[in-house]
């Protein structure tokens, strides 16, 4: 998991740099059209966007693989616990349609909204460094 966690930061990390670095080149390129031609300029462009949309590919990917573990595993545990609970103090007190209610909603829950905002909470981040790294070349 500390892996995984190391290769999406570092994915989401390379597509804002490459966000950045397009943004640099597109100033660059409006200030010396003369001596990179507009072609040349296009060119070097549309690289730059493919290899963003392709970390944003991957990233969404990493993300979505992330995020049905996650489900997979708290889904499995929660049926777990739920199997070895004592029949007499909980089975027979906890009716069946609160269970089954419970169970929902925290899946629902988990794959709704926590890979989004995990998402948020990783470009939030990211941005952060390439600011910083940013500012620091200035």
């Amino acid at each position: 998991t500390k892996t995984m966690f190391c290769i999406i930061f570092c994915i989401f990390l390379l597509s804002q740099v490459m966000k950045s670095a397009s943004e640099f080149f597109i100033k660059y390129w409006m200030q010396n059209t003369d001596t990179l031609g507009i072609w040349n300029g296009y060119y070097i462009l549309i690289g730059i966007t493919v290899l963003i949309t392709i970390f944003s590919v991957i990233r969404l990917i990493l993300l979505f693989n992330g995020s049905l573990n996650l489900s997979y595993n708290l889904h499995y545990n929660m049926i777990i616990s739920l199997v070895k609970a004592p029949i007499n103090l909980f089975h027979d007190k906890t009716p069946k349609g609160r269970i089954i209610s419970r169970l929902t909603n925290d899946i629902f829950y988990l794959d709704r909204h926590i890979p989004y905002e995990f998402s948020f909470y990783l470009v939030c981040i990211t941005n952060i460094i390439v600011l910083i790294g940013v500012a620091a070349y200035f």
